[in-house]
């Protein structure tokens, strides 16, 4: 469509060999782990909830209220909220033990005192942490929630967001050479990026010995980072920041990469950087006030004839973008859909969900306003125009996605951290 034919048969093969191992990593599976609910757990739900808010207050019905709507039997239930409440924790048995001081104050009508006593010992008893937590619980653990229909309903609250390439722009070069132009090594299952890790620690060392402190702290603080990633780990699937997901698209997709250090007044050193996409990978798009044609005055003074010629673009400013899977899913193939209904019943997981949300990431472009303060672009005739930019920017991407001019890829959430599946296979369209 926009490659050359022998790249885009390049490219094809690498997105179809990589989904081809997600689909077969995705169904080895060892043998569910058996449960241990938590004492506490099984406490606070057979506690009366009368009982509960006299010893805890508000807190302690949004606890209540938390543990009461999710799966006591989910694989996951003896390190949520870290593995503080798990039995072995002085927290939990502590805790246990103020939930009965609760039953025998409400049995004998001791109504004043308690909610005294507790209050002040609930702050220091709990981590802030575990409070902020409990205090907005349907942000949380979305994947343990009993009732199917709830977590579909909290995951259509997700909005698209823009990925900030800045912590990106303010490394420079070395951080852009340090990523991978491949997926491959985040597969589920794969620990090829230990390699890695030894090189960029190699390599460290180096710039150490030779005195070079800005390179070696900075790629300290990058091993530091992957280390912390490479533990998260999560039933084999391999966590990825989602500023490093858009640095390997854009890698991969050949976009370009630009960076010069400038000096202010004060003399720092600053670092500006930019990714740009080729303006010929968008063919048949025009973008706002965009001409693809100019009058060539050179030709036309020659010739004595009104000549115009093809005018070269300027590239476009990399802005990607992340959207909640659901709203991309009528687009999706039968394979895609087929491997998110397994990760909803994980069989290694006694067929629970893994993740609390799914996203589609769009190596996309930033859409600027054009003459009539409006956010428009065309493709091949249609013109599109739009008040808002965001609405502009995903009527944009659902044509990019829909039509294959750019690959995009799923990642799972847990925790608020970011896990990467596959590429978005898109169902053939009907003739």
């Amino acid at each position: 469509m926009f490659f050359e034919s022998e790249v885009k048969m390049i490219e094809q093969s690498q997105i179809q060999k990589i989904n081809f191992e997600f689909y077969q990593r995705i169904n080895q599976n060892a043998s569910p782990k058996k449960i241990k609910i938590p004492s506490i757990f099984k406490e606070i739900c057979d506690c009366d909830p009368d009982a509960f808010e006299l010893g805890f207050g508000k807190f302690g019905l949004d606890l209540k209220d938390f543990i009461d709507k999710i799966d006591l039997s989910h694989p996951e239930i003896d390190i949520i909220f870290d593995g503080i409440l798990s039995d072995d924790e002085t927290l939990s048995k502590n805790f246990i033990e103020l939930i009965n001081l609760a039953k025998l104050a409400k049995k004998n009508n001791l109504n004043k005192i308690l909610p005294l006593l507790s209050k002040d010992y609930i702050k220091d008893l709990f981590p802030k942490s575990l409070v902020r937590k409990i205090e907005s619980p349907s942000k949380l653990y979305l994947r343990m929630l009993k009732d199917s229909d709830s977590r579909m309903e909290v995951r259509q609250t997700k909005r698209m967001q823009n990925i900030d390439l800045q912590s990106l722009y303010s490394k420079g070069d070395y951080f852009w050479q340090l990523q991978p132009n491949s997926f491959t090594k985040f597969l589920r299952f794969d620990n090829s990026y230990l390699e890695d890790l030894r090189i960029a620690e190699k390599k460290a060392a180096k710039y150490k010995e030779l005195g070079c402190s800005f390179l070696y702290e900075e790629i300290n603080k990058s091993i530091e980072s992957f280390k912390e990633i490479i533990k998260d780990n999560h039933f084999g699937f391999n966590r990825i920041t989602m500023t490093n997901a858009a640095v390997i698209l854009a890698k991969s997709l050949g976009f370009n990469f630009s960076s010069q250090e400038k000096v202010n007044n004060f003399g720092n050193i600053r670092i500006e950087s930019e990714i740009t996409v080729n303006r010929n990978l968008f063919e048949g798009f025009n973008f706002g006030n965009e001409d693809s044609i100019e009058y060539d005055f050179c030709l036309s003074k020659l010739t004595k004839n009104h000549i115009f010629s093809s005018k070269k673009m300027e590239n476009c400013c990399y802005q990607p973008r992340i959207y909640p899977l659901h709203e991309f899913m009528d687009l999706a193939s039968t394979e895609t859909k087929d491997s998110i209904a397994v990760l909803e019943k994980f069989p290694e997981a006694s067929y629970k969900p893994i993740f609390d949300h799914f996203g589609i990431i769009i190596p996309s472009i930033s859409l600027e306003k054009d003459e009539n303060g409006l956010y428009s672009f065309s493709n091949n005739g249609i013109s599109y125009c739009f008040e808002n930019k965001e609405d502009a920017e995903k009527s944009l991407d659902l044509i990019l996605v829909k039509k294959e001019y750019l690959p995009s890829i799923i990642v799972g959430d847990k925790d608020g951290k970011c896990y990467f599946l596959s590429y978005f296979n898109v169902k053939k369209l009907e003739n």
